[in-house]
């Protein structure tokens, strides 16, 4: 009979560290490999995944797909430190629950008890674990639209905002979340308060703290609600992907179309650790996505940079269909044919579109209100209408 093989998420207590320890001195079990983000749980084949009711990324959504693929997964919690860990780690209906403090041997014990499903066909490649992160995207889920753009104050909050506006018009309830990392400015942009904002969300998501409804500010006269950004610097460095997956998750079961604007996804923090929380941020948009919409500038920086966006964006989700919007564009179609051959020649296959630039957009943004009229907003509802073809809700 084989050792059960087990796999144990990254913890800051000691159950975890005591445990391998044990196990590699009497045996009876064997650590496969340590979990640091969700898709490292199918990077590799394991029997029972101990987790801790305060990981970061623990969601239900992660335990159902791990029950669904033959594995069992234990909770571990500390009653001293949160009492109430027990209850979030049924709410994620986990197989079995097990205090912190625990002997090695109870650990061991509880294991024996679980039913393991034998293992069957080969260890995951690399590919099947690319595979299982990006299959987040199920058929069937509502659509997610990812509006992002290269650095340089592009305009992808206006976009997002517009085309969340146009989408609101045509279906009953639409959600738009600001899930910039650098400069999340959607409250300010549509005069809501900064509270609730995405990271009330992810409490009420994760931690039970409120309902999700509860978070959303409704824009009067429209089916578009919003979820403002998080307003500061060292509260967005706490955001982690797993926990944006599942909130992401959530509005999408909850809404007919959702709109997430998630900034320049661009390296360029000067403290490398704040940018990989960040870019992790941007990648759990990335995987969701059913489509894309990029935002670039009129002038050869703002192409460059939209070129290498592209580049980087095809190497993470390479099935991911895109939309690139050439923001503020002049009238002359002779730039324009310019601005077009040069992107279409860099990166083939890509739908290319143009917004012009529009007086009215400033006036709406210094009054805290939607574009009503003009060439903006009726270029942004042609782009709304074409993305709703693409996905299949014209």
């Amino acid at each position: 009979m084989r050792d059960v093989e087990l796999a144990l998420a990254v913890s800051t207590r000691g159950w975890s560290d005591q445990l391998h320890r044990f196990l590699v001195d009497h045996g009876g079990a064997r650590v496969r490999l340590y979990v640091m983000q969700p898709q490292d749980a199918f990077s590799e084949r394991f029997d029972v995944l101990l987790i801790d009711d305060i990981c970061s990324f623990l969601s239900p959504h992660l335990v159902d797909k791990l029950n669904r693929s033959g594995r069992r997964v234990v909770g571990v919690y500390d009653p001293a430190e949160f009492p109430d860990g027990k209850d979030r780690l049924l709410a994620c209906e986990v197989t079995e629950v097990i205090e912190a403090d625990a002997d090695p041997e109870e650990f061991l014990a509880l294991v024996d008890r679980m039913e393991i499903a034998p293992q069957v066909g080969h260890d995951p490649t690399p590919e099947d674990a690319v595979g299982a992160a990006v299959s987040i995207r199920p058929a069937g889920r509502p659509p997610l639209i990812a509006v992002g753009s290269p650095p340089g104050g592009c305009g992808a909050t206006e976009v997002a905002i517009a085309l969340a506006r146009r989408l609101a018009e045509r279906r009953e309830t639409v959600a738009l979340l600001d899930i910039d990392q650098r400069a999340p400015s959607m409250a300010q942009r549509l005069g809501l308060g900064l509270h609730p904002n995405l990271l009330t969300a992810i409490d009420a998501v994760h931690h039970h703290s409120d309902s999700l409804d509860a978070c959303w500010h409704p824009l009067r006269g429209s089916n578009l609600r919003v979820l403002p950004g998080v307003p500061t610097f060292a509260d967005r460095a706490e955001l982690r992907r797993g926990e944006v997956t599942e909130l992401l998750l959530e509005t999408a079961r909850l809404s007919d179309v959702t709109v997430a604007n998630f900034g320049s996804w661009e390296n360029g923090h000067a403290d490398p650790q704040i940018w990989e929380t960040a870019g992790g941020v941007s990648d759990a948009v990335m995987a969701i996505a059913t489509v894309l919409v990029g935002v670039a500038l009129p002038n050869p920086v703002g192409i460059t940079r939209m070129i290498e966006w592209i580049g980087r964006l095809r190497a993470k989700e390479p099935g991911l269909e895109a939309f690139v919007v050439i923001n503020r564009t002049p009238a002359s179609l002779s730039q324009r044919r310019a601005l077009f051959d040069e992107l279409s020649k860099a990166v083939g296959h890509v739908r290319i579109g143009f917004l012009p630039e529009d007086t009215r957009v400033a006036e709406a943004a210094w009054n805290g209100t939607l574009v009503e009229r003009g060439k903006f907003r009726r270029g942004c509802d042609r782009l709304a209408d074409q993305v709703l073809g693409e996905i299949g809700l014209d």
